[in-house]
């Protein structure tokens, strides 16, 4: 038997579905990219990365500053102020910082980073 659907069933997973870190984050209105302005006030170890996905580019990873609720969508090659994405294998990613690389897993961080062994 078929019931009618009632949108208002979910109010109560709402809060829990909004504070997911995981989700897809949302498009931005605007040029959908902060402004450099506003990356280089926040420090990179603020941000914790919260996936790895295969998107339509391509590889990526998903940032969140919660401190800031920013998040952000790298691409292999984008930076976040100095750190370049190089690449990334399974829930870690790796970053390049001038010479200096490093990986850190999803879940962590960018300071809880570990150095990658040339």
């Amino acid at each position: 038997m078929l019931t009618a659907y009632d949108a208002s069933a979910f109010d109560p997973y709402l809060a829990l579905a909004r504070s997911n870190l995981f989700r897809v984050p949302p498009q931005a209105e605007s040029s959908g990219s902060p402004t450099p302005a506003a990356v280089a006030a926040v420090s990179q170890d603020q941000w914790t990365l919260t996936g790895v996905a295969s998107g339509p580019q391509g590889l990526e990873v998903w940032l969140l500053n919660p401190q800031t609720g920013e998040s952000r969508r790298l691409a292999v090659g984008e930076t976040l102020r100095d750190l370049v994405l190089v690449g990334a294998v399974g829930e870690t990613a790796e970053f390049r910082r001038d010479q200096q690389r490093f990986t850190v897993s999803v879940g962590q961080r960018l300071s809880q980073r570990s150095p990658v062994k040339p």
